[in-house]
């Protein structure tokens, strides 16, 4: 029976370890940018186009602020417990301001899958999604309208919300490279805990109110009229369902031990 019991509590620690679900990884090695699922939205002055590895983005000036490019994926449903995953590499090229020079968001917006003119999916209405950004200016860090260290989303009344207790990195030069892990947890039904490290600079904090647990896309994008550009690589998300506590799994293999027990006296 020790061997059944050891080969249980193995399985059981492999599950564990296995909850993480990589739901798509676009390293853009080939194909166009609508074959990896990505288009456009504020499409004046703007191109995008796979290139060397590379999602290229690029507009010229007189383009709408708020253009870029985003994806939608299928559909996933965060339980309390329950956490996605944004992941990416970036170079952008973009004028330092005041406003934010690039953004990055993930959330709900409604079906479309197509080239968009609007500044969808960065404005308000029916889509929901959590927006963050890094500035170039020297008193910004994160924020979303205007220079600041919090970083609201847009619920579905178009509304902003704020996050509490989050910080940004410094100011970011004209031309930056960098890293973005971003990952949402589901703590209740109307709340969420919020990890980020961006370009070098790690933080966190909650959300409150917030009411939401579907996603389906993901975007990038500046917020700028002049000629701006930003090159993605490696971006990725990924699903990880709630990890039972280790007595759940106690109590588990306590139950298959007593079944063990009986078959074996059924069997004597």
């Amino acid at each position: 029976m020790k061997t059944h019991l050891l080969a249980l509590i193995a399985t059981f620690g492999f599950a564990a370890a296995a909850q993480a679900d990589v739901l798509f990884n676009d390293t853009f090695a080939f194909g166009t940018a609508a074959d990896a699922g990505y288009h456009r939205f504020g499409t004046t002055n703007t191109t995008l186009a796979v290139d060397g590895g590379d999602l290229d983005f690029a507009q010229t000036s007189g383009a709408l602020a708020r253009s870029g490019a985003y994806k939608q994926f299928a559909s996933t449903d965060l339980a309390v417990g329950d956490s996605i995953t944004l992941s990416f590499n970036v170079t952008m090229s973009v004028p330092s301001q005041v406003n934010h020079i690039f953004r990055w968001a993930i959330g709900t917006t409604p079906s479309s899958s197509e080239d968009l003119a609007s500044n969808t999916p960065f404005g308000s209405g029916t889509r929901q999604m959590f927006q963050f950004a890094a500035s170039g200016s020297t008193t910004a860090g994160f924020g979303q309208f205007v220079a600041g260290s919090s970083s609201p989303i847009h619920n579905n009344s178009g509304t902003g919300t704020q996050i509490t207790g989050f910080t940004g990195p410094a100011s970011l030069a004209m031309n930056t490279s960098g890293s973005v892990s971003l990952t949402i947890t589901r703590t209740d039904t109307n709340n969420y805990s919020i990890a980020q490290t961006a370009f070098g600079t790690s933080s966190s904090g909650t959300l409150t109110g917030a009411g939401y647990d579907s996603f389906n896309t993901i975007a990038f994008g500046v917020n700028t009229t002049s000629a701006a550009s930003f090159s993605l690589d490696n971006v990725s998300v990924a699903y990880a369902a709630a990890i039972p506590e280790p007595s759940t799994y106690v109590a588990l293999v306590g139950l298959v031990a007593l079944g063990l027990v009986a078959s074996r006296r059924r069997r004597a």
